[in-house]
């Protein structure tokens, strides 16, 4: 699993040697100090922007901004500055931040899995959830500052008249690491591993409404720019049609979708996507009810089978509802193989193989 984590030992470290302030092992109280950013278009991010932690000054190498009324901070300044631990899924691009009591699983604004978008927060067995995610700008990651703060126990004041941000409570400098059971954890990384492969072939069943059902074969293609993230799917009807469905979501989060026939000539007839409630099984065939932040929320897990080269579980329960889930993993490799689904967003079943057909 190619999870990312930065320890409270390189905290310390970062702290002692890579920043301009320095804390011991016995700083427990903070306050921070710092004037409201500007916003997101008017943010020169070659100046360096002061602010003051404990009456001292501490430079933020990235400046901040406001965007939609929120204020973002590199996330490297919050994990120096809060001693809170930190991993990244490269697969996901998911961000676990964890303290002694709490971990959040924040999500990037830019995703092809918005149900839910933003974060996940993990209380023992209680999740939540939250529509804050981070933003990536000029190769950094940046953080809704208040919501991390709050979500930590620290107090966040802002006074209008001075345009000033206060940040006041204790650092906690016991951490904890979110211990997955060995089967979530198994379909954590199959399923980050699915959403990360540019292209995919899927063989199946869609379902439409009413429980009609076509099989299908789609080959999957996702591209990854700056400013979007497109997935095309070139769908394969076993009666001969064939359709493109197109998936965009763009920097800030906004989506789009379509649908066209594709006749024998290669030309293209747009579906309308009014009867289908602007949804169409075509677009949505791909995205799981594991994917984005689900996998890591609270669920109910049997293993149906297990032999030297396939393990297979069923998921009857996430997040307090009930499903109907059954993947079956590769263990050689913990890629995804097969995937059904039966939930209150639908049903689908399929094949999968990283070989376009």
């Amino acid at each position: 699993m190619r999870i990312k984590t930065i320890s409270l030992a390189v905290v310390i470290s970062l702290l002692l040697f890579g920043s301009n302030i320095a804390y011991g092992e016995s700083a427990s109280l903070i306050e921070i100090n710092m004037p409201l950013p500007k916003s997101l278009d008017e943010t020169n991010f070659d100046v360096d922007y002061p602010i003051k932690v404990n009456g001292a000054d501490y430079i933020i190498k990235g400046s901040p901004f406001v965007y939609r009324d929120l204020t973002y901070m590199p996330a490297r300044t919050i994990l120096e500055i809060f001693h809170i631990v930190v991993k990244y899924n490269d697969l996901d691009r998911t961000i676990q931040w964890a303290d002694k009591e709490k971990t959040i699983f924040i999500s990037p604004l830019k995703t092809l899995y918005q149900e839910p978008r933003g974060a996940l927060v993990r209380n023992g067995n209680k999740t939540e959830t939250v529509t804050e995610s981070y933003l990536l700008v000029n190769d950094l990651s940046y953080l809704p500052l208040r919501f991390i703060a709050e979500t930590f126990g620290y107090t966040v004041n802002y006074d209008d008249t001075k345009k000033q941000i206060t940040i006041t409570g204790n650092q906690s400098l016991e951490n904890q690491n979110v211990a997955f059971s060995d089967e979530q954890q198994a379909i954590i990384d199959a399923i980050s591993g699915y959403e990360a492969k540019p292209t995919l072939s899927l063989k199946g069943i869609a379902y439409w409404p009413g429980d009609m059902h076509t099989d299908i074969e789609v080959n999957l293609n996702r591209e990854y720019t700056r400013d979007s993230i497109v997935e095309t799917s070139i769908v394969n009807e076993i009666g001969g049609k064939q359709y493109k469905g197109t998936r965009k979501v763009s920097w800030y989060g906004s989506m789009s979708i379509g649908v066209s026939e594709i006749s024998p000539e290669g030309t293209e007839k747009i579906v309308n996507l009014l009867p289908f409630a602007g949804r169409h099984p075509y677009t949505e065939f791909s995205i799981l009810r594991l994917c984005g932040l689900n996998k890591y929320g609270n669920m109910t897990i049997e293993k149906n089978q297990d032999n030297a080269e396939i393990v297979t579980y069923k998921i009857t329960e996430l997040h307090g509802e009930q499903v109907e889930i059954s993947l079956s993993i590769k263990k050689n490799s913990g890629e995804l193989i097969r995937y059904m689904e039966n939930t209150k967003f639908g049903k689908k079943t399929f094949a999968i193989s990283s070989e376009v057909m």
